[in-house]
């Protein structure tokens, strides 16, 4: 059986932060102390601005840390983990609106006026201090 991405995160979190609880994953995660039992019960995906949420609470972390640290590459485990699906989503996102503009014209001159007018996400930046 293979891992979903959020029982991947959660292991990965758990290696960067000790004594990580469900709650505390949840706080983590900018919600209630119920929200990360509430999702992986359902088997819902994590909303992407909650796994950006979690990657700023990781880059004050890694800030915070003092010089030579060893969890500070268990912190960009988490924070690359968290790149990757997020990059994922917006691709998708990206090949999602470029599909229904060429399903809905099919002028190959109308589309491209079509993806010049569309909109989509905004560009995802990992600022590192």
């Amino acid at each position: 059986m293979s891992q979903t991405f959020e029982t991947t995160l959660y292991e990965a979190v758990g290696l960067a932060f000790p004594g990580l609880t469900v709650r505390s994953m949840s706080r983590l995660l900018g919600k209630s102390s119920g929200y990360w039992s509430s999702m992986t019960s359902q088997k819902l995906p994590l909303p992407t601005d909650t796994l950006i949420h979690l990657s700023d609470v990781v880059e004050c972390q890694k800030i915070l840390l003092p010089w030579g640290s060893g969890r500070l590459t268990k912190l960009e485990n988490v924070q690359a983990l968290l790149c990757e699906e997020i990059r994922t989503r917006f691709v998708l996102i990206r090949s999602y609106l470029a599909k229904t503009d060429l399903d809905s014209t099919g002028d190959w001159v109308q589309q491209r006026k079509m993806y010049f007018m569309s909109y989509e996400p905004l560009p995802f930046l990992v600022g590192r201090y």
